[in-house]
């Protein structure tokens, strides 16, 4: 599955770049190399372009060139995971004033 297949707001790990020379060199210079998260933030009217968020990182690519960056996509069921470990912090304690004492809760 390409970076070009993704639906927005979908996320994938990238498992292969097949382009070489200096579009090689300038992704890994943005910092777009294998092993990392990539979401498909926004695509054009017609489908030709496809923005896509890596880290920090916003950057927009052409049809032809987003088909070349092979992701493994996200599941579900990993995404549900994630939301329930950081739930389960440490829980957030609020200083509530009151007469002559300080009360603490946690929200």
């Amino acid at each position: 599955m390409s970076v070009y297949d993704l639906k927005v707001g979908q996320s994938g790990k990238i498992v292969k770049i097949n382009v070489e020379g200096s579009a090689a060199v300038r992704l890994e210079s943005l910092g777009i190399t294998t092993g990392k998260r990539v979401t498909a933030l926004a695509f054009s009217l017609f489908k030709s372009s496809v923005m896509i968020g890596c880290g920090s990182v916003r950057l927009g690519l052409r049809k032809n060139f987003a088909k070349l960056i092979e992701v493994e996509p996200r599941n579900l069921k990993q995404r549900q995971r994630q939301k329930r470990k950081r739930r389960k912090g440490a829980p957030c304690l609020l200083a509530i004033p009151t007469r002559a004492k300080l009360r603490y809760s946690t929200l």
